[in-house]
């Protein structure tokens, strides 16, 4: 059967980088067979039951996505891979961790990284890269990603990609992929004054500068603590969707 990239496209997900129609097949660790470009042939003791796409015998979602991720040599590219599979619902982060750990350990050490990025709520290469700079901040040490606030009754507020529960402070990651449509930006705009009305201190960053400009982001979200832990904690609840 099919797994790694090819397996994740006929899945239906967009985050794979081109291999130049490399393909991984898996068989039996009792068959013998020789790997010739573009194929390579894995033998394996865990031969899972195989999903028909397209008439093509393919790997489960959790298998494809790591054999595909454990070839990839960018962080990022993993951590766009295996975010997207679980955003839209194809695969769970538990599902994830399990096949990681029963499969093979080549090439695991950058997939075990972004998994525990994952594990911790980041559902995206910029909130990892947000995640490593709030690290290196004492006071964000306890930072939840993708929390639901809520009021003390019940109703919802808002799902910022950060937010910092002592003083309640939410931080956003304003990607022009994901906010520039009217609509979406539009969305961004209404769910930030709803923040700001209830209290709530907002900072908001863009992927470039949480990738480019570490040291002013930083100096950011210091500033914006302390404004924070300046007034009342405001009267929001914090609750994980995971």
């Amino acid at each position: 059967m099919l797994s790694g990239s090819a397996a994740a496209r006929l899945h239906g997900l967009e985050r794979v980088p081109d291999d130049r129609g490399a393909l991984l097949v898996l068989v039996d660790h009792g068959h013998h067979r020789v790997s010739r470009a573009p194929i390579t042939v894995e033998r394996t003791h865990r031969l899972p039951e195989p999903v028909v796409v397209n008439g093509l015998r393919i790997a489960p979602v959790a298998r494809a996505v790591i054999d595909a991720a454990r070839r990839f040599r960018d962080l990022d590219q993993i951590r766009a891979l295996l975010a997207e599979a679980v955003q839209r619902g194809l695969v769970s982060v538990r599902a994830l961790r399990r096949e990681l750990e029963d499969g093979s350990r080549r090439g695991t050490a950058k997939v075990r990284t972004v998994l525990v990025e994952l594990e911790d709520g980041v559902r995206s290469a910029p909130e990892a890269w947000a995640r490593s700079i709030a690290a290196t901040i004492p006071e964000f040490s306890s930072i939840v990603w993708n929390p639901r606030l809520v009021l003390d009754d019940g109703t919802w507020l808002a799902d910022p990609d950060g937010w910092l529960d002592e003083v309640g402070l939410a931080w956003e990651i304003h990607s022009f992929k994901h906010h520039g449509a009217p609509e979406a930006f539009d969305a961004t705009l209404h769910r930030e004054a709803r923040m700001t009305g209830h209290a709530v201190h907002v900072v908001a960053h863009t992927p470039r500068q949480l990738r480019d400009d570490r040291a002013q982001v930083r100096a950011d979200l210091l500033a914006a603590y302390a404004v924070a832990s300046a007034r009342p904690r405001p009267a929001v609840t914090a609750r994980s969707p995971w």
